[in-house]
Parts: structure tokens; sequence; C-alpha cells
């Protein structure tokens, strides 16, 4: 997959940004880093306290009734992500990406392509009361890089139409592997359980 490709899968602006905002990415992306890490944050490692250094409005990060924050990267130009913690240890980071070229060119610069895809992107018809017919992308798709110490890179693009209007998410996520396996496998077992127990009080009533 080449880095043409990638950049036109996610949409990248033909107007460059600036120079020095991409310098500016670079920055904060150290030459020995890993995809291990962005903004100081490590999936798996870094605590709620240690965050509250790492991002630009720390006082939400108090409110002990969410696992999720929706947050400024003070290290990152204050780009919004949203921040997942479980037992006080952060297991995943999502990085909101509109228009940012600079961000892509850097990760692609620093780490390379990802090597892996899971889904497809698509396209869907659809026309409007004028009788013009249009073409909007469809669908889920993951650009992962290779797994390293327990923990997941990867580029998202989750893709659907909004009548005729083409609505598009991406993201960057780092995420720690066995967290986010062991919260799946816990809301899957959840899922069946309460599934079991409409079918028995159904069956019951019969």
């Amino acid at each position: 997959m080449s880095g043409k490709k990638l950049q036109s899968l996610f949409g990248v602006s033909i107007i460059m940004r600036s120079v020095i905002a991409l310098i500016g990415i670079l920055i904060f992306f150290p030459a020995n880093a890993q995809l291990t890490s962005i903004a100081g944050i490590t999936p798996g490692k870094t605590t709620l306290e240690e965050l509250k250094v790492l991002v630009r409005d720390p006082k939400k990060l108090e409110d002990s009734k969410n696992s999720s924050f929706f947050v400024g990267l003070s290290q990152l130009d204050n780009k919004m992500a949203t921040v997942s913690l479980q037992n006080g240890t952060v297991y995943k980071v999502e990085v909101m990406l509109f228009d940012s070229e600079a961000m892509l060119n850097a990760l692609f610069q620093k780490y390379g392509e990802p090597t892996r895809k899971i889904g497809k992107l698509g396209t869907t018809k659809c026309s409007n009361k004028m009788g013009a017919t249009f073409e909007y992308l469809s669908g889920t798709e993951s650009l992962l890089w290779p797994a390293k110490n327990g923990i997941q890179a990867l580029l998202k693009t989750h893709a659907f139409g909004d009548g005729c209007s083409e609505l598009i998410g991406r993201y960057y996520i780092l995420m720690h592997i066995e967290t986010v396996e062991a919260i799946n496998k816990k809301s899957a077992e959840e899922a069946r359980r309460k599934s079991e127990s409409a079918i028995n009080k159904i069956k019951d009533a019969l």
C-alpha cells in the first residue's frame, strides 16, 4: 500500500499545511520514540495523576463518574483526543484527525506505512430530490502498524452518509491490547447474559 494511496484514503487536503506546523508535530515524536506513546501518554502505563499534567484541561479528569475524557493534548498543540482509563490507568488514546495532513505525514515519515488492514471502505449511491446522483464513502477501515510492547497503533476511518452528505470520522488510536481485549470480553459476556435472561423470561411466559 503506497503512501500516496494512504494519503488519498484519508482525504488529505490539496492545500499543504505550513512547514512550521509539520516541524512542530515532529518535535513531539522524538528520535527514539516508538509507536507506544503520544504526547507523553503511554497506554497501560500512564496514570490518572500523570495524565493531569499532560492535558490542557485537567479539571475534566476530576469527574469520577466517567472513564473516558475528551481533552486537549498539551504536547500536541492542544489537539483534541478521547483518553480512556480503567482502574486509574490510561488504556486507550483516540486522536481526532480533521484535515490533519501534517500529522499523517509525520506518522508516515517517522514510522513508515501501516502493514495490515481490517475492514473496507466502499461507496454508496444516493439521489437527491432534483434527481441528481451522488456517491459517498461508507464503511469502516483500520490500518494497523505492528503491535509493540503490548500496544497497538492504528489509523481508523468510519464513513457514512446523512442523506446525500458524506460524513467521515478519522482517528489515530493507541491502545493497550490486553486491557481492551479484557473489556471487550466482559462486555460480550454481559450481553450474552442479558440475552439469555430475556429469552428465559419469554420462555417462562409461553
